[in-house]
């Protein structure tokens, strides 16, 4: 069911993308598959970028699944980036992706970033030019800036209520991967932000109904490089219950590992992930502010569907 409603995210100087109409409980795989083929029949040289976390995994799984379908997958090659301190991997899972990706009988390209201070100046440097604060998120897109081909990710941050107490009204979270796929000659596609259609298949009966976990026995010093934190569940629960509903083998990488965190030793490592943790957030690229259901709402649309 589509709804008048259009969304646009916003820049200072105009229009960055404008979100036609807005709907609920749609086919998040079908609109992934089909965003998927798009995007291989639009762009050269599309390369999905695969971390092993929920968010590619589900992208990934969807590809393989359009083998069925006919389409010759092979059109989209896959790279798992790994981030490394002196040539160690830091993430403790990257060995637990590859060997998922080759179940699926994918054969995926590695490439390696040392995080070294010529990374660190050219993320700060991008994160300073559009006021984006997110360590992982900068060094990620200096390794997607870093590869020859256009790179398809995955940022995996869907919409959230603005107020706990009212599902009618919610909002679209703009995460930096997001942003970094509407600035000016990016080499990035967000497979999320592809179209309407599935952004709107996010909005799930999980998402609207769902009430926030209470964090009050918790310590907040378990949020940060946790994969078991619950800080992390109140916003991803949702979509992680869709992508096991739709794969249940992708239990297999459930709980992901930072890309990257403090460990290792490397004092410029922790000077950036601090700075910019420390910085005061100002996007270039407005989050879009809480947007009514048109006159009915996500309860009772949802509720006409089920």
């Amino acid at each position: 069911m589509m709804l008048n409603s259009p969304l646009t995210l916003i820049n200072k100087d105009g229009i960055a993308c404008t979100i036609d109409s807005l709907a609920v409980g749609s086919n998040l795989k079908y609109h992934t598959k089909r965003c998927l083929v798009e995007i291989a029949d639009s762009v050269d040289n599309p390369i999905l970028a695969y971390s092993g976390g929920m968010d590619s995994g589900y992208v990934l799984r969807c590809l393989t699944d359009l083998k069925y379908s006919g389409f010759n997958i092979d059109k989209i090659k896959v790279y798992h980036g790994r981030f490394q301190n002196n040539g160690v991997t830091m993430a403790k899972d990257s060995d637990r992706a590859i060997q998922y990706a080759r179940s699926l009988g994918i054969e995926l390209k590695i490439v390696d970033m040392e995080l070294n201070s010529k990374i660190f100046e050219k993320a700060a440097a991008f994160g300073d030019k559009h006021n984006f604060t997110s360590p992982i998120g900068l060094v990620q897109e200096i390794w997607r800036q870093s590869i020859d081909g256009n790179v398809i990710m995955s940022s995996g941050i869907f919409g959230e209520n603005t107020h706990s107490d009212n599902p009618d009204r919610y909002c679209l979270t703009i995460a930096i991967e997001r942003f970094c796929s509407l600035v000016p000659g990016s080499n990035s596609i967000d497979i999320f932000s592809w179209d309407s259609n599935i952004i709107n298949s996010t909005i799930t009966p999980t998402f609207v109904y769902k009430r926030e976990i209470n964090l009050s026995p918790f310590d907040m010093s378990l949020h940060y490089g946790n994969p078991f934190s619950p800080f992390s569940f109140n916003t991803s629960m949702p979509k992680w219950i869709q992508y096991i509903t739709d794969y249940p083998d992708m239990m297999e990488i459930f709980f992901k590992f930072p890309t990257f965190n403090k460990s290792g030793n490397n004092p410029e490592l922790i000077e950036f992930i601090d700075y910019h943790k420390s910085k005061p957030v100002e996007p270039l690229y407005h989050k879009v502010g809480g947007k009514i259901l048109n006159e009915k709402t996500a309860s009772s649309i949802i509720d006409g569907m089920y």
